[in-house]
């Protein structure tokens, strides 16, 4: 490794006619069955961007360490390369980082948000239309993972999607930020923060708000105890925020057995989470099938209360 670092560092490299030669075997190392070797690799691109070679990320790596090396070495390449070179690169850039954003390995996962922070800073003004795309793609994820189980991965996460909140004309979000919404046991603070980004979005962007149910609904299956009660605590904010008529016209089979699934959920917490959030659900959907009135709704909170109780009288 000391080898490879004097190497890339040494005068003669700064000639493009004689760095393009030691990219390729260094992009050659990056496919190598050695971890330490493909690691190294990736390091050693990201100190070679200067000279306006970026490389790709080694396709398919062996072992986390290695994605998150190369995760690593992206971000760091990215305040080095041209605004051309950041333009044709931010998308498939930014496919990476997302197919990470629920990697088992808390570091790769880390690594993954804290690439797709950078991109949303370096993302010039031209491309951020097509950034903004990527961002409603990957929404879902950066909501819920404000709660993942590692502090760095939450910590990674929350910066990411503070970073990403313009793309989609979110605002007054300035003080949401701070280290209650990520230490904060009870997750209220969380909460709030969701509900406020839909409410806006249920005026801005409606069909982002819709899209949200569908990913939500695959969160549910999540193998941690933290994002499962998130993204039950998300789906019925999603639904308290769409209206009445459009709830009821949506497809929402796959979600409400998502829902149901969780009955049996190890965590207390995430089974309440997804019996108020079914009946926020049929309560909308009852909404839009009758007009409004005291004599037919009733007072908020009171119809999830009994359908909590109704669920654990059943379940005892």
């Amino acid at each position: 490794m000391a080898f490879y670092a004097e190497l890339m560092s040494h005068p003669v490299l700064q000639q493009r006619k004689l760095l393009k030669p030691i990219l390729k075997h260094l992009a050659a190392g990056a496919s190598e069955g050695s971890d330490t070797i493909r690691r190294l690799a990736a390091r050693e691109d990201a100190q070679a961007a200067p000279a306006g070679h970026p490389v790709p990320p080694p396709a398919e790596p062996s072992s986390p360490q290695v994605v998150g090396e190369s995760m690593r070495a992206l971000t760091k390449t990215l305040g080095q390369l041209s605004k051309r070179d950041v333009g044709r690169l931010s998308l498939p850039m930014a496919a990476q980082a997302r197919a990470h954003f629920s990697h088992e390995d808390s570091a790769v996962r880390a690594a993954a948000f804290g690439l797709f922070r950078a991109l949303a800073g370096s993302a010039q003004q031209k491309h951020r239309k097509l950034f903004a795309g990527e961002v409603r793609s990957s929404w879902a994820a950066l909501m819920l993972h404000v709660r993942d189980p590692s502090p760095e991965a939450a910590t990674a996460c929350c910066a990411a999607f503070q970073a990403c909140t313009p793309f989609l004309g979110l605002t007054g979000l300035e003080g949401a930020f701070d280290s209650g919404l990520l230490t904060g046991a009870s997750g209220e603070r969380h909460r709030h923060l969701m509900g406020h980004v839909c409410k806006q979005l249920a005026h801005k962007d409606p069909a982002l708000l819709e899209s949200l149910v569908t990913e939500t609904s695959l969160h549910l299956h999540s193998c941690w105890e933290e994002i499962r009660l998130a993204a039950a605590k998300l789906a019925g904010i999603l639904a308290e925020n769409m209206e009445a008529q459009r709830v009821q016209q949506l497809d929402l089979g796959k979600l409400l057995c998502s829902l149901r699934v969780l009955y049996g959920d190890p965590s207390t917490a995430v089974e309440i989470a997804a019996a108020e959030t079914i009946s926020t659900i049929s309560q909308k959907q009852r909404g839009a099938l009758q007009e409004p009135g005291p004599s037919h709704t009733a007072p908020r909170g009171q119809g999830r209360l009994l359908f909590v109780r109704k669920l654990f009288r059943w379940k005892g």
